[in-house]
């Protein structure tokens, strides 16, 4: 059986403060790299193209809240020590049911989004390294760590 993972503390692209938030930021087009497929196909097929536009683009921060009504997210917990026990609980749930089912119902997930996002992965994966080689990336980078 997998291991179950909980988003919890400072993870990718986000930071858990005190106050029980979650904030997102997405700092791709920040730095000048593109949003690669996880930005486009994740976002998109998450929260809808246009919404995934508008934070993609601008790179704005969004709560644990938000992420979680716009479905980016599915569940959420008080404290950072909830979230491996949650994650575990429902990862116990998972796995108990019938394997057969879960397994067709993971494979027709994978089916689906491999075939509707096929095309963009690719380009997007394409701009996003073309972006990375580029200077403008390293540029931002360093004039955000001399800040």
């Amino acid at each position: 059986m997998a291991k179950p993972h909980g988003l919890r503390g400072c993870a990718g692209k986000g930071s858990f403060d005190r106050q029980r938030t979650f904030r997102i930021r997405l700092t791709p087009p920040v730095i000048g790299l593109a949003a690669g497929d996880g930005g486009v196909l994740g976002w998109s097929q998450s929260v809808g193209l246009l919404r995934a536009k508008r934070y993609l683009l601008t790179g704005d921060a969004i709560t644990g809240e938000q992420a979680h009504a716009m479905g980016l997210v599915s569940d959420l917990v008080d404290t950072p020590e909830e979230c491996e026990p949650a994650a575990i609980a429902l990862a116990a749930r998972i796995a108990a049911l019938p394997r057969g089912g879960i397994a067709a119902t993971k494979r027709s997930f994978a089916r689906l989004t491999r075939d509707i996002y096929r095309p963009a992965f690719a380009m997007s994966l394409d701009f996003e390294m073309e972006t990375l080689a580029g200077d403008e990336v390293r540029m931002v980078i360093e004039r955000q760590l001399k800040a």
